[in-house]
Parts: C-alpha cells; sequence; structure tokens
C-alpha cells in the first residue's frame, strides 16, 4: 500500500501547500507504522511457529531414541531366543 498524493486541489499559496505536505507526511506516518505493525505481528509468530517446531523435532528425536533401543532390545531377545532353539 502506498500513498496517492492528496493532489485533488492545486495548492493557491505557500499556507495551503504546507498543510497539503503536513496532511500527506502524517498519512505516509501512519501508513509506515502500520506496516511496521504488521511485521512486528508477522515476526512474532514466527518465532512461535519456530519454538513450536523445535519444540516438535526436540520430541520426535527422543522418540526415535526410544524407539531405536526398543528395537535393539527385542533384536537382542530373538538373537537370544534363536540361540536357545
Amino acid at each position: 500500500m502506498f500513498v496517492t498524493p492528496l493532489y485533488s486541489e492545486e495548492p493557491n499559496n505557500l499556507d495551503e501547500l504546507l498543510e497539503q505536505v503536513k496532511r500527506e507526511r502524517i498519512l505516509e506516518k501512519e501508513e509506515l507504522l502500520e506496516r511496521e505493525s504488521k511485521f512486528k505481528n508477522a515476526h512474532s509468530k514466527q518465532k512461535k511457529l519456530l519454538a513450536i517446531a523445535e519444540k516438535k523435532l526436540k520430541e520426535e528425536e527422543e522418540r526415535s531414541t526410544s524407539l531405536k533401543a526398543t528395537y535393539e532390545s527385542y533384536d537382542n531377545e530373538i538373537k537370544k531366543q534363536k540361540r536357545i532353539l
């Protein structure tokens, strides 16, 4: 979104030109503040999503380690039982 100049009326004197410039500057400032706010909100949301993803990754890595240990335990038990037979 870009500010569109308020050229509906050409200023008749310097005072009107000054007022027009002031109004446009206020509009630009409001727009920039809105864009900055949206950026900060998006950044905050991305940080939260990253934290969730990192937590999930850690949980899955821990689960993987646990499953691997269980598999190895069962595999060893199977080998042991085969030797008995």
